[in-house]
């Protein structure tokens, strides 16, 4: 596993939660163990993505039409790079989001055998 790699994932991840989560709302970070997997989670309160868009930002260039993206430059390239690393891990990323309450990205890791 590089870690570098995956240390991108958590960046990309919350720096999206950020931008799209208004002043006082929250946005929380959750690992827990299921089977040889880890789950990590980042959960924000912030805008939600329609669920038009859903199955689609993961996609290259993609990026959802909201008032933020319009005031914000992007490439729409993070998310299809964060997709992009766990695949090539192996591993599974997905989201669940609804409009004006929030968004959950979430991905697993295979966990390291210990001795």
């Amino acid at each position: 596993m590089d870690k570098n790699l995956i240390d991108r994932v958590l960046i990309n991840l919350l720096n999206n939660a950020i931008k799209f989560t208004p002043k006082n709302g929250e946005i929380k970070i959750t690992c827990r163990q299921e089977a040889t997997r880890a789950l990590i989670s980042v959960s924000d309160t912030g805008m939600g993505i329609e669920k038009e868009s859903l199955d689609r930002v993961f996609q290259e260039f993609f990026r959802v039409d909201n008032v933020i993206n319009r005031e914000v430059r992007g490439t729409g390239l993070g998310l299809s790079l964060v997709r992009r690393i766990i695949e090539t891990h192996k591993e599974h990323i997905g989201v669940e989001s609804t409009q004006d309450k929030g968004s959950t990205f979430y991905f697993t890791l295979k966990l390291c055998e210990t001795m």
